[in-house]
């Protein structure tokens, strides 16, 4: 199962062994990121047009918001350009495919905030440790010194979005029951 993580995040962190430094928990979380955009198939509607980027908006983790624009140089996601964006309100998540959802927002708006998006076709993704629960898709979560994953699978089938075998393999848990 490691192997399988490793390769599953390798292209990304590669420049952070060239540096000789572990990556961060951040720079983690940033390359798993990165991948969910490319192992996951949004509904072809959800796109304007199709050079239309791949938004990941992050609210509540300044961390990663600052690591991701640094990793992102270059890179595509399902053919698109991605583009990286600071939210400040829950008006803002409307153009977002990918929603990150740091512990930092507070429980209230992370609620407020999985409501909104709710059977829409975003893929949400947090730390909270209840954010499963909540109807999250994908919450990160610290095993062993080591930044894991788990899938809520009925969610988001439940919001039109396909995960792909190969990200449901690296998951530490795939949680189908509603």
């Amino acid at each position: 199962m490691r192997a399988l993580v490793l390769a599953f995040l390798f292209p990304f962190l590669l420049e952070s062994s060239v540096r000789a430094a572990a990556p961060t928990e951040y720079e983690v979380k940033a390359a798993f990121l990165l991948n969910f955009a490319r192992f996951v198939e949004w509904p072809a509607d959800v796109f304007p047009e199709p050079a239309a980027p791949l938004v990941i908006g992050i609210i509540g983790c300044k961390e990663l918001a600052d690591t991701l624009p640094r990793m992102i140089t270059q890179q595509t996601a399902q053919g698109r350009p991605i583009q990286i964006r600071e939210l400040q309100s829950l008006e803002s998540t409307q153009a977002c495919q990918v929603l990150f959802i740091g512990r930092t927002a507070g429980a209230s708006t992370s609620d407020e905030l999985l409501k909104s998006v709710r059977k829409r076709p975003v893929l949400t993704v947090g730390d909270a440790e209840d954010f499963n629960a909540k109807g999250g898709i994908i919450r990160f979560l610290l095993v062993d010194k080591s930044v894991r994953f788990d899938v809520h699978a009925r969610a988001a089938a439940d919001a039109a979005l396909k995960i792909s075998s190969k990200l449901l393999a690296v998951a530490r848990q795939v949680i189908t029951a509603p």
